[in-house]
């Protein structure tokens, strides 16, 4: 699929979770590495913006990054 006005807000969404499943999953592996004695915190953060009504934050790590590209693979093969 083409990136213009009309998909812009779905490419935003798949994005978007994209970024949200890749942290998560890293998390995921980060906690699963911890049990087995393997310690590995590579977490940056928070991120995020606060304008006094709305807060939003998200730790970002290597998975956060490593999500973009099957949401961009995602958006493609629509």
């Amino acid at each position: 699929m083409k990136l213009n006005a009309r998909t812009r807000g779905l490419f935003l969404t798949i994005l978007g979770l994209s970024l949200i499943i890749g942290t998560f999953a890293w998390v995921l592996l980060e906690r699963i590495l911890g049990f087995a004695g393997i310690p590995l915190n590579l977490e940056v953060g928070p991120v995020g913006f606060d304008i006094g009504i709305i807060a939003f934050s998200m730790q970002v790590n290597p998975g956060t990054f490593l999500g973009i590209a099957p949401g961009l693979l995602i958006f493609k093969g629509l």
